[in-house]
């Protein structure tokens, strides 16, 4: 690999420097790699997941892989945020591919649970991105942004759970949930962050701004949340064992749904071919 360092100095000397050759292995970008070394592992490892039903969550984190591939993130200024948003599916299908290993008898082993895994898969990630280098703008951006749609997301699931577990359908539970959502993060951000924001000013139209720029950013932040979530609520309307996965996950103590699948070619029972 050549670097060339290149600006425009007028009169003061040349606009380029000297190239140099940097030495640049394939391996040195296998940190990167983590988070997909962990989703492989939890589709090849575990006996439960080595069906293609389960294999059809793949197309979640592909997809998240594309768009940032198609989104110019340097370019914006946003490598961060994209980096963020592509890679926060990722650690969700980490956790629907862990629910059979979960112990999740009630709602607060299931909330720890699933929190567990994002944060661990988040911090794989992390290092990932950044290595063990630290920066206190890089990482107040990146840890709260990475904690609080964790928080949203799997509370927002545990209360849906929570009122659809005397009359339970995947229709019911997502239509819930939907609603749900967004009222959860703007609660959590705007009176979690954009209060601790507003406290750490000590302004009043400055805390008011912040108030109001995390009510605006909350709307985004649920959007792109429910996006994460819909293919996995397509998938469990569809396949019995990721039906059984949301109850476990999200509807800790309720009994797993009896198989009506029948001939259904995606229920569990069916294995690769």
């Amino acid at each position: 690999m050549t670097i060339l360092a290149a600006a425009d100095l007028g009169d003061l000397g040349a606009e380029q420097g000297k190239a140099v050759q940097v030495a640049w292995h394939w391996y040195y970008s296998a940190p990167a790699l983590g988070l997909w070394g962990l989703l492989v592992g939890l589709l090849v490892i575990p006996r439960q997941n080595r069906k293609w039903q389960v294999w059809l969550v793949l197309v979640v984190p592909l997809l998240a892989t594309l768009c940032r591939w198609l989104i110019p993130s340097d370019s914006l200024g946003l490598d961060v945020v994209v980096y963020l948003a592509t890679t926060f599916p990722l650690a969700w299908t980490c956790v629907w591919l862990s629910a059979p290993y979960l112990s999740l008898e009630t709602r607060g082993r299931a909330f720890g649970a699933a929190m567990g895994v994002l944060l661990g898969a988040g911090l794989i990630g992390y290092l990932g991105y950044c290595g063990l280098w630290w920066s206190s703008e890089t990482g107040l951006l990146l840890i709260p942004f990475w904690i609080v749609p964790s928080i949203a997301l799997v509370l927002a699931s545990l209360l849906a759970g929570n009122l659809c577990r005397t009359k339970f359908s995947i229709g019911r539970f997502s239509l819930t949930f939907l609603i749900i959502l967004p009222l959860v993060t703007v609660l959590i951000m705007v009176v979690g962050m954009g209060g601790l924001l507003a406290v750490l000013t000590g302004n009043l139209m400055i805390a008011i701004s912040m108030v109001f720029m995390a009510g605006l950013a909350s709307v985004i932040v649920s959007g792109v949340l429910c996006a994460v979530n819909l293919p996995m609520l397509l998938l469990s309307a569809k396949t019995d064992c990721y039906q059984e996965r949301l109850q476990r996950l999200f509807c800790p103590g309720m009994a797993a749904p009896a198989s009506s699948s029948g001939g259904n070619p995606f229920s569990e029972s069916a294995g690769f071919p």
